[in-house]
């Protein structure tokens, strides 16, 4: 099989992997998949665009589990995408740790660049918010916002790996 590399917008990554995190959650409360409307809701995007999303999360996890191997895609969707079950002893602890290192790891990088991964990721116990919205609110353009994410996800990456 011949497989091409696809791009993948930082915005539905960041969406996909939000996407993933809140079923997830929903999954575990309710006992159940969570219907795409509450999914929207909870979100706050439309419900068609909640359709394309849980599209695009059963794509990548169908071809994640048919592949059986670890793929760039993966390691941009992150530790979610590898532990599809949650379940394993120490997961919640080791996510912890990981989470109180990248927040670590933000006072290294401008406070302009980690104020945006702040407001993007709801770090601070804050609703995540769109780029657009964090746009809005720093006055500056939507564009201007992912370059600047994406510089401080690489700094942050490079500080991970040292």
């Amino acid at each position: 099989m011949n497989v091409q590399p696809i791009h993948i917008p930082t915005y539905m990554v960041s969406l996909i992997n939000h996407w993933r995190h809140t079923a997830t959650e929903l999954e575990n409360k309710l006992g159940r998949e969570p219907e795409i409307e509450k999914m929207a809701d909870i979100m706050q995007v439309s419900v068609r665009k909640a359709k394309i999303i849980h599209k695009i999360v059963k794509i990548v996890s169908y071809l994640r589990e048919s592949s059986g191997e670890q793929t760039e895609e993966e390691q941009v969707f992150g530790e979610e995408l590898a532990d599809d079950n949650g379940s394993k002893p120490g997961a919640r602890m080791e996510e912890n740790e990981e989470k109180a290192k990248a927040l670590r790891l933000l006072d290294r990088i401008a406070p302009r660049e980690a104020g945006i991964l702040r407001l993007h990721y709801g770090l601070d116990g804050h609703k995540p918010l769109t780029l657009k919205q964090i746009s809005e609110k720093l006055g500056l353009t939507r564009e201007r916002i992912r370059q600047i994410q994406r510089e401080a996800l690489n700094k942050l990456y490079e500080y991970m790996n040292e």
